[in-house]
This record gives C-alpha cells, structure tokens and sequence, in this order.
C-alpha cells in the first residue's frame, strides 16, 4: 500500500489508507446491514431488499468520493433508472413521489451549487437527485438536514483540527449518503 501525500484536500482524512481494493466488499456488508436494521425495525423483506440495495450503492459512491473525488456518473446513472424503476415497490410511495423527490433534491442542490461559488460538485448534484428519487418526496427534506448536519460537523472539527487548518474542500458524497441512510431508516 502507497501512502497519499497529505494535501490540503485529504488533510484530516484517511484517504492514503482507502486506496486498498480490500474494504470494497465491506461495502456491500454495511447496504445489507442497514437492510436487516430496516427489517428488524419492522418494514417487510422487500423493503428491507430495496434498503439494503440502495445502501450499499450509496456505500460505494461515498467510498469512490473519498478515495478519488469523483462520483462516478457510471454508477449515479443506472441506480437512478432503478430507483425509479422499482419506485413501485416501496410499500409507501410509487413514481410521482420519486419524481417529486428526486426534482426537489436536483433543483436544491443546483441552486447551492450555483449560489454556493463551487462548494458542491456536479457529482453532488446528481447524487442528491437519486437519493431524493430514493427516499422520496416526502423523505427528502430529512435527507437533506441530516447531511447538513453531518457535513457541517466535519467541516468545524476539520476548522478545529490544527493540522486541517489548509483544508479547503470535503468529500461530501459520504453525507449526502449519510443523509440518505437516516432518511430510508426513519
């Protein structure tokens, strides 16, 4: 394993440590445990399917974005056209609500990226509409004020943290996912 300079994009993050291919498969552990949490919690087995599906690709989009900075469009574009192709199976919400979630999300997040003078990237964008196509319309709002939240948080500890001072940007695909997660477990 090659360690990563410390630069000022990953100062205060483990990133040298992430580029090892052997934590991808964790991946996939954390979507189906987020699954089962859902199951246990009472949701029926397709949903809990559907959660643990979606988990694990917001699991990989937030490792890619860590790792390289990139969401990558191959894998937002496809999990878009299923979020809404399975949109039905939801037991509480079908394709108008994904639609609703997934425009809210987008034209949210453009607005930022537009008014916000380059905080969020494009792969934010797109990231944010599939998990509003994900978690829904109704959903969207928590999604969005959990990642807020969580993301706000790093960027003060990264401020407080005297080695992050050169810090200039975060990865923020890992809190739109977070966000995503307590949006599909509430």
């Amino acid at each position: 394993m090659t360690a990563v300079p410390r630069t000022p994009q990953s100062a205060g993050w483990p990133v040298g440590r992430m580029r090892s291919r052997a934590g991808r498969p964790a991946l996939i552990g954390v979507g189906v445990a987020v699954g089962g949490i859902s199951v246990m919690r009472g949701s029926e087995p397709i949903e809990g399917a559907l959660v643990a599906a979606f988990g694990s690709i917001f699991m990989a989009l937030a490792w890619s974005d860590l790792e390289r900075r990139v969401i990558p469009n191959r894998l937002v574009y496809p999990a878009l056209a299923l979020a809404l192709a399975v949109s039905g199976l939801w037991p509480d919400r079908g394709l108008t609500d994904a639609l609703a979630g997934g425009v809210s999300a987008f034209v949210a997040s453009a607005a930022i990226r537009c008014l916000g003078g380059g905080g969020l990237g494009g792969g934010d964008v797109k990231m944010a509409a599939l998990v509003g196509t994900v978690v829904g319309g109704e959903t969207i709002m928590l999604a969005g004020i959990a990642t807020v939240f969580a993301g706000g948080l790093a960027a003060a500890a990264t401020l407080a943290d005297p080695q992050g001072r050169g810090t200039t940007s975060l990865a923020y695909g890992p809190f739109i996912a977070f966000g995503a997660v307590v949006a599909l477990l509430a």
